[in-house]
């Protein structure tokens, strides 16, 4: 691990200061999300300024959708960086298997995505009750999108290794080169080509397979014994069974979140204006950067904590506890009040010519980005739990404190609200339900932290002083 550390630039997360050492890991992960996020954003940016509000919609309209099939996959690469983390903290030497095995579900996960959202792309935008003038592009949009689903896994995965052994920046390398590549070709496949929506769509896919190829090189030129062998990919079980077990949940927790989200989607889309879609989207956009920092952090302290509960360090998991939630505040904050105040300079570069859609855009921006940095805390206390191995209740407070609630507020309070009043004042009425909902499960989930930091404090002393755990 030494040599790793060294030609790495790997971060201790054990030993010596908290703030400084989980900045330095947390920064470029935080880069890495933002220039994955503008992925999608170029996209929008693209077409609403070569296109037309109609192909806005169609590509905003895919976002929850996308999320909602491939944050599943995604949480379960957060449990091979636990189960890595844990491992290292606790100095186990050889973890070649977990490498080769979570570089394999990589592969296995993202044929699974491809092929699902290019079956079900039609009948899953129906089903949100995507306006039928913004159906074909969509549809069209989506089928291309997933195609490089492989590519997006493989990155997702392979940065989930290299996060868990502190290396932050190479992943933030690839990404830029990517963002590069997509920035390019959307250009050329619209402005030159003419291709619209089905243009930002195969950019993008190229640029996912270009990170996918630049983390693998990555992994296979790691110090032996955790160098990546693409000749010896292997499924080891009792690793597969801890990463299912670390990081289901999380994919549970995250995908029956954005389930919630996607109905909000559709309650959106039952509006029946496609002004609204569009500047629903635009703002959706603006806020991701917002939440992609925060959630950032979030996974900078699944890291340390992972880190710090395999070492048993009580001390340390309380102070990484502390700085995280600071940064998350010191983040999300600002980061919440400078996107409502530019918000429609922002939202025009998206809706150049729909004044309608830039005032729903601020209607958004005004309910859910100056109280985001809640969704930061929340999200922050959810992945300190999982990184000390806990990962049942976080799913089930979620589950209940978001999404269940959101899914009761859709179908009683926007319902009356729907009849009662106009477009904009139920679109407020359902976007109320979020910062509610982050204040309930946050208050659950961080008297469930309290409790079981008390249970790992017992049990190492008791450890210590011979009795079994």
């Amino acid at each position: 691990m030494k040599n790793f550390k060294r030609n790495a630039g790997a971060v201790n997360m054990t030993e010596g200061p908290v703030l400084l050492p989980f900045i330095r890991y947390t920064l470029p992960v935080v880069l890495s999300g933002m220039l994955s996020l503008l992925f999608n954003t170029v996209d929008m940016v693209v077409v609403g300024q070569f296109v037309g509000e109609s192909a806005v919609a169609a590509v905003g309209s895919t976002t929850s959708l996308i999320g909602f099939i491939t944050n599943f996959f995604l949480g379960i690469s957060m449990g091979a960086t636990v189960k890595l983390a844990t491992d290292i903290g606790a100095g186990e030497k050889n973890l070649n298997r977990a490498v080769q095995t979570a570089y394999t579900l990589g592969i296995i996960f993202g044929l699974v995505t491809c092929l699902t959202g290019c079956i079900l792309a039609e009948n899953m935008l129906v089903w949100m009750k995507t306006p039928s003038d913004v159906l074909p592009q969509a549809t069209l949009y989506l089928r291309i999108y997933f195609i490089g689903q492989p590519g997006f896994m493989i990155f997702s995965f392979g940065r989930a290794i290299l996060s868990a052994f502190g290396d932050t920046r190479s992943p933030l390398c690839y990404l830029a080169a990517a963002g590069a590549v997509n920035v390019v070709f959307n250009l050329f496949f619209v402005v030159i080509c003419g291709q619209g929506v089905a243009g930002v769509a195969a950019a993008t896919v190229m640029s996912q397979f270009l990170s996918a190829i630049l983390v693998t090189g990555r992994l296979r030129a790691l110090e032996e014994p955790h160098r990546l062998s693409l000749k010896k990919l292997m499924l080891e079980k009792t690793v597969i069974a801890r990463i299912m077990y670390l990081g289901v949940p999380s994919g549970l927790q995250t995908m029956l979140f954005l389930m919630s989200t996607v109905l909000i989607q559709s309650s959106v889309n039952s509006l029946n204006s496609t002004s609204l879609v569009a500047g629903n989207s635009s703002a959706t956009n603006i806020e991701g950067f917002i939440y992609t920092a925060m959630i950032s952090v979030a996974q900078g302290c699944i890291a340390f904590s992972g880190q710090n509960y395999g070492a048993r360090s009580v001390v340390r998991l309380k102070k990484v506890y502390q700085v995280s939630i600071f940064l998350e505040i010191a983040v999300g904050a600002p980061m919440g009040l400078a996107a409502c105040f530019c918000g429609r300079d922002l939202l025009r570069l998206f809706l150049p010519d729909s004044a309608a859609g830039i005032e729903y855009g601020m209607a958004r921006l005004q309910v859910i980005a100056v109280t985001y940095f809640l969704c930061g805390i929340m999200d922050c206390t959810t992945y300190m739990i999982r990184g000390m191995n806990r990962t049942i209740f976080p799913l089930v407070a979620t589950v209940a404190g978001s999404v269940v609630f959101r899914i009761i507020w859709i179908f009683t309070v926007f319902p009356r609200a729907r009849r009662g009043l106009g477009i904009t004042q139920a679109y407020h009425i359902l976007l109320i339900s979020y910062p509610i909902s982050w204040i309930v499960t946050f208050t659950v989930l961080f008297l469930y932290y309290l409790a079981a930091v008390r249970n790992i404090q017992a049990e190492t002393e008791g450890r210590r002083g011979g009795t079994p755990p």
